[in-house]
């Protein structure tokens, strides 16, 4: 194994290869809806993307290998999303990712500085760390081992999983699902890589893409994130069984990278406490721009109902003129009708060829005379 490439992680080019429908890990258990597991694509340059896998540590952590994260030219990219845990993603029909509002952009990034990828092998602390701008859902919490905890289970040979998003076999068989499988903490196989141990498997492997993915130990009251795969011996595309008859996958420990877990949380705390910051502060503005809102409301209210009172007062009051109008008018018309009646009338009385004229107030035609 001293003389192995481990090339065989390194995050896949996407385009590259000819993709088609099938499952992540070779011989691995489907891992669809998993928590623990994301996919990592980052830009590579201006046509093409990496695709890595993640594990993750909290809402906002995701660890991975530091080899998935560096563009053509070394550098860290630029542009780096999550995909929430445990998606398929969608893809057009020539093969690309389509992105949508589901991609979680990368805010900020916690790397081990004496990681180099210039030798195209995985090299030492091959490990980061990622600030999300928005929080995952994580179902079940997790744990980074102390370095006791993590020789413990290395010399008890502890069962783990691995879980990635990488090629299903040698032929470029890959899948944009997530799978698992089941290995043993191996307490044998010395590695030259630093920080660094092996998980081995007489029946499945990691593959390419799967770097970066989650190792595991799973007790019935608690998750482990011992490390991230980040490499192994390879035939094409996967693991290369050895003449023990066992598939040996690389994986970092966390163990040794407290420093940088603690110094993304900060990040990711901070980021929490300013946008919590914000949020109050918006909902002392909010608050203050409803308090003056109604204060404004009750002085328009109060201004409407002195308004209101004043003109239910004036109609009051011409309601009253009106009546004694009323009064005023009937007291003329009983006025005029008694005066009329006081009125003297002159009438003509005829009788054959005789006229008779009587005056007075209700005047009457004498006997056997009639009104002319």
């Amino acid at each position: 194994m001293s003389s192995k490439v481990l090339v065989a992680l390194v995050s896949v080019v996407l385009g590259i290869y000819p993709l088609s429908p099938a499952q992540a890990i070779e011989n691995g258990i489907d891992a669809t809806g998993n928590s623990h597991v994301v996919k990592i694509v980052s830009k590579y340059n201006t046509s093409k993307v990496k695709m890595c896998s993640g594990g993750v540590l909290s809402e906002y952590i995701v660890v991975t290998a530091a080899h998935c994260l560096d563009d053509e030219s070394g550098l860290l990219s630029k542009e780096i999303w999550v995909l929430p845990p445990g998606s398929v993603s969608n893809r057009d029909s020539s093969g690309a990712y389509l992105r949508d509002s589901t991609w979680i952009s990368v805010d900020g990034t916690q790397i081990t500085l004496t990681y180099q990828n210039s030798s195209q092998k995985v090299e030492d602390d091959d490990l980061a760390f990622l600030v999300l701008s928005k929080p995952v859902e994580l179902k079940i919490s997790t744990s980074i081992p102390s370095e006791d905890e993590t020789l413990r289970l290395k010399s008890s040979n502890a069962p783990l999983r691995l879980y990635g998003y990488g090629y299903i076999s040698d032929s470029g068989n890959s899948s944009d699902a997530p799978r698992y499988y089941i290995a043993r903490f191996d307490s044998q196989t010395p590695t030259s890589v630093k920080n660094s141990g092996y998980a081995s498997s007489s029946e499945s492997t990691s593959c390419q893409g799967d770097s970066g993915g989650p190792v595991l130990s799973i007790t019935p009251t608690n998750v482990t994130v011992v490390g991230v795969i980040t490499g192994g011996a390879t035939s094409v595309r996967c693991g290369k069984k050895q003449n023990d008859g066992k598939y040996y996958t690389l994986f970092t420990y966390l163990s040794r990278y407290a420093n940088l877990a603690f110094a993304a949380a900060s990040s990711a705390n901070k980021k929490v406490a300013e946008s919590s910051n914000q949020l109050k502060l918006s909902a002392e503005e909010a608050k203050t721009k409803a308090e003056s809102d109604l204060a404004t409301t009750r002085q328009e209210s109060s201004n409407l109902q002195s308004e209101l009172k004043s003109t239910q007062d004036e109609l009051s009051d011409a309601l009253f003129q009106i009546e004694e109008l009323e009064r005023v008018i009937q007291n003329l018309q009983n006025e005029i009708k008694l005066l009329t009646s006081k009125l003297t009338v002159t009438i003509n009385c005829v009788k054959g060829s005789r006229t008779k004229k009587v005056t007075g107030i209700d005047p009457k035609c004498p006997t056997g005379y009639k009104k002319k």
